[in-house]
């Protein structure tokens, strides 16, 4: 409903999310756009998820039906899948959420299933869709995945984007020949009427600005998201023995709160991890310490590399913020592994070879390799792409405030 309200905000009148998908490996490029590797939780937390937005009148859109679980060559791949397992894990989440919220929009993916196009696929959008489902919006396709525009509105979509000039002439002239029946061009403009119908009647813009009271939800949301992997009884830290803590890496001063592709957004404010660490270490008595210097993901530099040694020697405990590159949380590829970026995973080698106590608060949209030094920090948190409050949230979960 927050999202909704702010999407109301900004004349946006229908969300091209939400996106589940599963997560069938753990180097989907997209995963971090995505809920989870079960149909079940996919499709109930995709239902609430639409009818929160469709509560504020704002359209929802279901996506990437279907069978679109990768990245690589996501435009022209076949997902070959026996009838039994699409419908039992890859079709399951998108009935499920169809049914319990019935979205406005289904987005048709880009890949091919069993052979045929999604966007070209009647089993796929119409005889599953629409007649076993119930669907009654609007089938939208994904930007550019329209091969044969005939075919396509004879499977069921209505509607081609971004849009193509050359489409129009050619389904005329294809019912004009009779290659297309009008009955599908009637259905597919109908519901696109249908569909600014709806926005037409969409209530009024909110007088005040949503996104303030947004912010406090965000962190609400991170707090309850974060998972706590580690902990040795460290966290949280409290205001008895006053510690000297150091807090390194560059995720620490300049956080990385999303993924990288279609689903990226100007926030109006980012919260930063080290002015609310701080604050709030001081507040209990702490004497904290930052080494803010910004270094290449690839590797320190071997000044950096001995600057971060002394420095954390001087230190009784260590917050070190680190995660994957961030081009591994992408649209448009796959991620070549789970590992950290090489200069993040040295500054976890060299805290813990400092022999100084070391806490981990990773950050990114998937699994990642901590093998090596779990068993070794105190604790480690993973505190995924937490968004626009993830400062403030990680704070207060290292010092027991939330």
């Amino acid at each position: 409903a927050g999202i909704g309200a702010e999407a109301r905000y900004n004349d946006v009148t229908l969300l091209l999310a939400p996106g589940l998908n599963l997560k069938r490996h753990p180097l989907g490029g997209r995963n971090f756009e995505y809920y989870s590797e079960d149909p079940l939780l996919s499709g109930l937390t995709a239902a609430a998820f639409v009818r929160g937005v469709q509560s504020e009148g704002v359209g929802a859109t279901l996506k990437h039906y279907a069978v679109n679980n990768q990245e690589k060559l996501r435009m022209s791949i076949d997902a070959q899948v026996d009838e039994r397992t699409m419908h039992e894990l890859y079709l399951r989440g998108f009935e499920i959420a169809v049914k319990e919220s019935q979205p406005q929009a289904v987005m048709s993916s880009y890949n091919r299933v069993n052979g045929i196009y999604v966007s070209e696929h009647p089993l796929l959008l119409t005889e599953i869709l629409r007649d076993d489902w119930g669907f009654e919006g609007l089938v939208v396709s994904d930007w550019g995945a329209v091969e044969d525009p005939i075919a396509s509105v004879a499977a069921g979509l209505d509607l081609e984007m971004p849009g193509n000039p050359l489409t129009p002439p050619i389904l005329v002239q294809a019912v004009q020949e009779e290659k297309l029946d009008e009955a599908h061009v009637d259905r597919a403009a109908a519901k696109v009427l249908q569909l600014v119908d709806r926005q037409a009647a969409m209530l009024a813009k909110p007088e005040t600005d949503p996104r303030s009271a947004n912010h406090d939800l965000a962190r609400k949301v991170v707090l309850e998201g974060m998972v706590l992997l580690e902990n040795d009884g460290t966290l949280p830290i409290t205001d008895g023995e006053k510690l000297r803590i150091g807090v390194v890496g560059n995720l620490a001063f300049r956080p990385r709160i999303q993924g990288i592709g279609s689903s990226q957004i100007s926030t109006s404010t980012v919260d930063i991890p080290w002015d609310f660490v701080e604050k709030l270490g001081q507040a209990q008595g702490h004497s904290m310490a930052a080494w803010s210097t910004e270094y290449p993901e690839d590797g320190l530099p071997l000044d950096d590399k001995a600057e971060l040694e002394g420095f954390l020697k001087k230190q009784e405990l260590i917050l070190a913020f680190v995660g994957q590159p961030a081009s591994h949380d992408a649209e448009a590829w796959d991620r070549p592994s789970i590992e950290l970026a090489a200069a993040d995973r040295q500054i976890v080698d060299l805290s813990r070879s400092s022999g100084v106590p070391f806490v981990v608060i990773l950050t990114g949209g998937g699994a990642m390799n901590v093998s090596g030094f779990h068993d070794d920090a105190e604790a480690v948190i993973m505190g995924w792409l937490g968004g626009e409050a993830w400062g403030s949230a990680i704070a207060e979960v290292l010092f027991g405030e939330s």
